[in-house]
């Protein structure tokens, strides 16, 4: 009918298309074995021969010429650090501080028994009862209740030190993993001259030594140091009183949700390890692509480690392939801690402990602890006394290189009399 619009046949279409995916190769054939079957002439046969394998040829070549002058993506992958793109990557964390194990377990215990020693003298001087708060009709401990108690606390000592030895080894191990650990932050650049890449992925082999993390070393804080409580007077006036610690009477627990929402990573690892592959969707040229999350890696030791990555597209017969370097400092000689404090005061792991429910966190340390005790000052009283108290604050640290105490002593000799000549201090008066 006029007017009507005219539609290919579906079928005639789908068989067209069928036959152009046939291979020139095989009407060749076909056009042999048809000649042969009806004993066309030679010549003819060999003619249709050449000019169906030189537009195959043709055909073939154009299509690689046409390739040739495509535009291809051209992805590149790197570290994304202050908005730059960079292929070098050195830690930052600061390398772990040293420590002598055994002097500082020494050092803890000698402080815990001279506190003991101190309490336990108190407790067994004859002295008034009113340091006790107890009447005059108190009777004091024996001296066999203060040995047995004191042998008690001997064994609560030895078996802090084993406690604090083995809190000192994990410490140890969890500030080193901590130095060779990198969160790095990745990204994908497009160049401008590069065309749009469909459905790019990207790989990285990691060489042997390096491997996958879940996340950051952190570590409970030290054991507890126990404290030495020596018996106390009996006031036979005091009336005994029932105690009632144990009825089997629980708190209501808090109800709360159970079910956790699972974080699944969009980072996947190869069963062997060695191999990490992520999939990153269709990047635009002239665009840069951040990862949304990082990929955590540690690395076996000091030096440098290099990852070798594959970025592959869709749309590219050759893939795009680089190199990052991970670098670690090595270590350098510095003064051991030789007392606990130092090591809290600049811990190289971060300390986590759950406080009534609620995430305590002692941040690990970014600033190196001072090497040399702080000058003395002599300008007022003032400030000699401040001077003073943080030259003992020094001193806790344990990063003295000789004799403690003979130092200690050398700082507070001072020429009093010379500070009132000079004016420096007021002579007290006579």
């Amino acid at each position: 009918m006029p007017g009507t619009p005219h539609h290919p046949h579906p079928t005639r279409g789908r068989f067209t298309s069928r036959l152009a995916t046939i291979s020139p190769w095989v009407w060749v054939l076909a056009v042999l074995a048809i000649a042969l079957a009806f004993q066309v002439p030679a010549t003819a046969t060999v003619l249709f021969v050449l000019v169906t394998v030189v537009g195959a040829v043709a055909t073939a070549g154009s299509k690689r010429i046409q390739e040739w002058f495509e535009r291809k993506p051209d992805l590149s992958l790197g570290a994304v650090c202050d908005g730059e793109i960079i292929t070098s990557i050195e830690s930052g964390i600061p390398q772990p501080w040293p420590f002598e194990l055994e002097a500082v377990v020494a050092n803890e215990v000698a402080r815990v028994r001279e506190d003991a020693d101190n309490r336990d003298r108190l407790a067994r001087s004859p002295g008034p009862f009113a340091l006790y708060h107890a009447s005059a009709l108190a009777i004091r401990p024996s001296a066999e209740t203060h040995d047995r108690a004191r042998e008690t606390f001997d064994e609560k000592i030895e078996t802090y030190a084993g406690e604090l030895h083995q809190w000192l080894t994990d410490y140890r191990a969890a500030a080193d993993a901590r130095t060779r650990t990198f969160e790095l932050c990745l990204g994908v650049t497009s160049a401008r001259r590069g065309a749009y890449a469909e459905d790019a992925s990207l790989v990285i082999q990691l060489p042997e030594g390096v491997e996958v993390v879940e996340d950051w070393p952190t570590l409970a804080p030290p054991p507890e140091p126990p404290v030495h409580i020596p018996p106390r007077p009996r006031d036979p006036s005091e009336i005994a009183r029932p105690s009632y610690g144990d009825l089997g009477v629980r708190p209501r627990a808090r109800i709360a949700p159970s079910i956790a929402v699972p974080d699944v990573s969009l980072w996947r690892t190869h069963p062997d390890g060695r191999r990490v592959e992520r999939a990153l969707g269709n990047i635009h040229h002239d665009a840069t692509v951040e990862f949304d999350e990082p990929l955590p890696l540690r690395v076996p030791g000091p030096g440098r480690h290099t990852l070798a990555w594959t970025l592959r597209t869709k749309n590219g017969r050759r893939h795009r392939s680089g190199r990052l370097e991970l670098i670690v400092p090595g270590n350098v000689e510095r003064p051991p801690f030789k007392r606990l404090k130092g090591i809290l005061e600049f811990p190289d792991v971060p300390l986590v402990a759950d406080g009534d429910g609620v995430e305590q966190v002692t941040t690990a340390r970014t600033v190196d602890p001072p090497t040399t005790p702080p000058p003395p000052e002599t300008r007022s009283l003032e400030a000699r006394l401040q001077s003073s108290r943080a030259r003992d604050d020094w001193f806790e640290l344990g990063l003295a290189d000789g004799d403690e105490d003979v130092e200690r002593e050398l700082f507070d000799v001072t020429d009093w009399s010379e500070m009132f000549d000079s004016g420096a201090v007021d002579e007290p008066a006579t």
